[in-house]
């Protein structure tokens, strides 16, 4: 919870904000001055506890005094100003409501009055006298709002820079990044280079058992190995062949298969640094972007021996442009966010066995959205893969497990 007070003369005014709650509580002492209109994009409640004032809510003017209860809808514009005991009137209700649908959609882009204008079918003369007339401000102020309650919500998901408590900490982020963004990714796609997608794939699937034995060293709050864990790794693992290998032949390329399983041992690496960093008690997404900074640093020096050339024509293309989107912000960022927030609750062992759902996802995607044919090794594969992660998972009650 955070508190801040400022005093003015004989004006106080308290604000405090519930992390936990996601509240933020305003309280105003002294203050004479009239408030102008204005709006928010959320419930608002209020209560006078003493004095009395003048309330102007979608132009209706009311006396309000000690002991009254407000509450404002969402885009509620109201104020409190002098009453002079008469009520405005709601030309063009449609028009203006088209202007604030305008404005709400592209409110990241410099608008011009004109392109409202145009949209709402006012000249400008009109628009402004009826947009002031409903909605109290100007269609500039009502633009204005939008921003800074956006810029509010942004600031909301990433409140602050992250200080780590000491250098330990710090170089806990630098090697998750180095170990999960940088060498994961370079390997698992050299590897592919030099062997068959179905080996990369059925590969690095052993990961969870890198994670599992690094853990029994390196973390003493996870749970102790035991025998349906590898018993379930055997059945997943046969499951995971079936599904890759269906119809294809089995060939080994020493070179691109040892490159895949550095892959895997360094993404159980990172598994286990996610549960270090864990502990730390920190933010998830500001964790996250702590981590992907490094990674890319890691990752800067790599693109000299890739012969990369920068070329921004590619980003005129939609396609490409898409693709890369759902690449950095789903693929990586979102999915990155859930897993270290799933080894922050579940520990590095019980998420890294979710991996075995990974061949299951894509033979299920094939057949819904590819209309691909499930054969029957695929099938007898997913059936195998979900029976180990269940005994690898399962748990029995009368087993303890050390705290």
């Amino acid at each position: 919870m955070r508190k801040e007070t400022v005093s003015m003369k004989n004006e106080i005014r308290t604000v405090v904000y519930d992390d936990i709650l996601k509240i933020e509580a305003y309280h105003f002492a002294g203050i004479v001055q009239p408030f102008p209109n204005h709006f928010h994009e959320h419930y608002v409640i209020g209560f006078v506890e003493k004095g009395e004032r003048t309330l102007s809510c979608k132009n209706i003017e009311y006396r309000i005094g000690a002991g009254a209860i407000l509450l404002f809808h969402p885009e509620d514009n109201y104020a409190c100003v002098q009453s002079d005991g008469k009520y405005l009137q709601m030309p063009r209700q449609k028009e203006i409501e088209k202007a604030c649908d305008f404005i709400r959609r592209h409110y990241p882009e410099p608008i011009r009055l004109e392109q409202i204008c145009h949209y709402a079918g006012l000249s400008k003369s009109t628009l402004l006298r009826a947009f002031i007339r409903l909605k109290g401000i100007t269609p500039y102020r009502y633009l204005e709002t939008i921003r800074i309650n956006e810029a509010k919500a942004l600031l909301m998901a990433c409140p602050k820079k992250l200080k780590t408590a000491d250098y330990r900490q710090e170089l806990t982020f630098v090697l998750a990044g180095l170990c999960g963004i940088c060498l994961y990714y370079l390997l698992e796609n050299i590897a592919l280079t030099f062997t068959l997608a179905s080996n990369v794939g059925v590969i690095i699937s052993i990961a969870p058992f890198f994670t599992a034995i690094l853990a029994h060293f390196f973390i003493h709050s996870e749970e102790k190995l035991r025998l349906r864990f590898f018993l379930g790794f055997l059945v997943a693992m046969t499951g995971i062949f079936l599904i890759s290998f269906n119809g294809a032949k089995l060939q080994l390329n020493p070179m691109g298969d040892l490159l895949a399983v550095a892959a895997a041992l360094v993404w159980a690496f990172y598994s286990i640094l996610t549960r270090k960093i864990s502990s730390f008690g920190y933010p998830v997404i500001l964790a996250t972007r702590r981590t992907f900074f490094y990674g890319i640093l890691f990752m800067i020096p790599a693109l000299g021996f890739f012969h990369f050339k920068p070329d921004f024509s590619r980003f005129a293309n939609a396609t490409s442009l898409f693709n890369i989107l759902y690449l950095g912000l789903g693929a990586s960022a979102l999915c990155f966010v859930i897993w270290n927030y799933a080894v922050k609750e579940l520990g590095a062992i019980k998420t890294s066995v979710y991996i075995y759902m990974v061949p299951v996802i894509t033979v299920l995607t094939s057949v819904v959205i590819l209309k691909e044919p499930l054969t029957l090794l695929a099938g007898i594969g997913t059936v195998l893969t979900l029976i180990g992660l269940f005994l690898s998972e399962h748990k029995n009650n009368s087993e303890k497990f050390p705290t």
